[in-house]
């Protein structure tokens, strides 16, 4: 063993020292001395030992990004890569801006200093090089990258994709997705999302009548027979309840009775402890939980109340005057980042009085009160249906002969308007009392509505912004 041979060799070499040493008077410098050498010799030996250890077989990259001094909007900072060492592929699930580009990049590979060789493969002509880690690299040619393990050998490659949006993320897509999918001639109807289905309720020869589609596709129509839901049911009340343990679907109609059902078919009446006039949503609590606020009559007088289901009811404080009762639209809003974000946002409507306002009203729950916010939005529009999109509310308004689409960023209290990019689709008749629903493929489902000489509208229309498609 060359352990051994180093050992007997440097033990001869401490025999003659230590007869030289005895000789010596200098007693302790002796003792000293000796006790160093063998310090010396055994780290000597332990080093001189032939073990071998294996340089890293791992060629992985574990972290990728680029910087360049022409991204004056800083667009790489909030760009994250994602790398899938399976697949060999490095790309940015969040693509860069509609039209960005610049000439050249610098790469940053987090892992470099365990890499022997690290090679840059360009589109053009194939063509490739070692790159030493300080060149940049044109970004639309960077094609691979190829990296080699510190044993020289080990290696892998990986395709780059840095992607960048191919249209206008802000522009919204529309498509007709079906047309006089209705039997007979409908003289009011209304489109709820009810168990993955879309569900037209509507009326035509003193019938209520329903037509149910996949929420998945929209296009194809099917009949379905209506049983328990009186003709006097005010379909603009048609409330879909998702959030409990049994989803189910509210109304009530023109006596005040309250109608429910489980399938969107079978309807039933149920047995209320108050007449209920109004039907406004799901209202969120700071709590996380859910209730439904109406307003119900306690003794002549208007209340608000929630209710969990139409049996039971919390009954609060007394209605405004100007509180809309009948053909409003409402949204609920819960922003679980925001605290005191959760309300429900009521547009337009008719009061007790029959009076219609243009006004939003702000609805939230404050201990055993329910707190009203009305606001003027200082837009000129006749009738809005409001709902949810793009993390904003935004509205379907009517403005003029034109439909618009308008958004707010501040929970409803200013409103802007979404510009030629989100336009209605220019063979969109107009119309009011549209159905507006968005699916969680963020899909905007304009259906059906009443154009301004009354007449039912029968059609479905699906639009997208580019930057939401998945």
């Amino acid at each position: 063993m060359v352990v051994a041979e180093n050992i007997s060799t440097f033990a001869k070499l401490i025999d003659i020292v230590q007869y030289i040493l005895k000789q010596m008077t200098f007693k302790y410098f002796y003792r000293s001395l000796s006790i160093l050498l063998w310090v010396l010799i055994l780290s000597s030996c332990l080093n001189s030992n032939n073990q071998e250890f294996d340089p890293s077989k791992d060629a992985q990259i574990y972290s990728f990004n680029v910087s360049s001094t022409l991204d004056s909007n800083k667009y790489f900072d909030e760009t994250k890569f994602s790398i899938d060492q399976v697949n060999g592929l490095i790309f940015n699930r969040d693509s860069l801006p509609y039209l960005f580009n610049v000439d050249s990049i610098l790469v940053n590979i987090g892992n470099m200093s365990g890499l022997s060789d690290i090679t840059f493969k360009l589109i053009e002509n194939d063509s490739t090089y070692k790159w030493n880690g300080k060149d940049s690299v044109a970004m639309r040619r960077l094609k691979t990258i190829e990296t080699t393990a510190g044993d020289g050998k080990t290696k892998l490659k990986y395709d780059i994709s840095i992607n960048i949006h191919q249209q206008d993320p802000y522009i919204i897509d529309w498509s007709k997705m079906a047309n006089n999918y209705l039997e007979g001639t409908p003289v009011d109807q209304i489109t709820i999302f009810f168990k993955d289905q879309f569900i037209t309720y509507y009326k035509s020869n003193s019938l209520v009548k329903a037509s149910v589609s996949s929420a998945s596709e929209g296009k194809t129509w099917n009949e379905v027979n209506v049983s328990g839901l009186p003709v006097s049911i005010k379909l603009s009340s048609i409330l879909s309840v998702l959030e409990q343990d049994a989803p189910a679907l509210y109304a009530i109609d023109n006596n005040k009775k309250v109608h429910t059902s489980t399938d969107g078919v079978t309807w039933n009446e149920i047995n209320s402890d108050y007449s209920v006039r109004t039907i406004y949503g799901e209202l969120p609590f700071i709590t996380g939980e859910f209730a439904i606020l109406v307003a119900v009559e306690d003794e002549g007088v208007l209340k608000f109340a929630t209710t969990e289901d139409f049996e039971t009811f919390e009954v609060l404080n007394e209605l405004a005057n100007d509180m809309p009762l009948d053909n409003f639209s409402a949204v609920t809003y819960d922003n679980p980042s925001v605290y005191a974000a959760k309300y429900i946002l009521i547009y337009g409507g008719e009061n007790s009085s029959g009076i219609s306002k243009e006004k939003m009203w702000i609805v939230q729950k404050e201990e055993d009160k329910i707190k009203v916010l009305p606001e003027n939005i200082g837009m000129n529009i006749q009738s809005a249906e409001l709902f949810l999109y793009d993390n904003k509310v935004y509205m379907l308004a009517s403005d003029g002969d034109e439909n618009k689409l308008y958004y707010s960023s501040n929970y409803g209290l200013t409103w802007s308007w979404g510009g030629e990019n989100q336009a209605i689709d220019k063979d969109m008749v107009f119309r009011n009392k549209a159905s507006v629903i968005t699916d969680s493929n963020n899909f905007i489902w304009i259906f059906g509505g009443e154009s301004k000489s009354k007449v039912q509208i029968v059609d479905a229309w699906r639009g997208r912004l580019n930057k939401l498609a998945k």
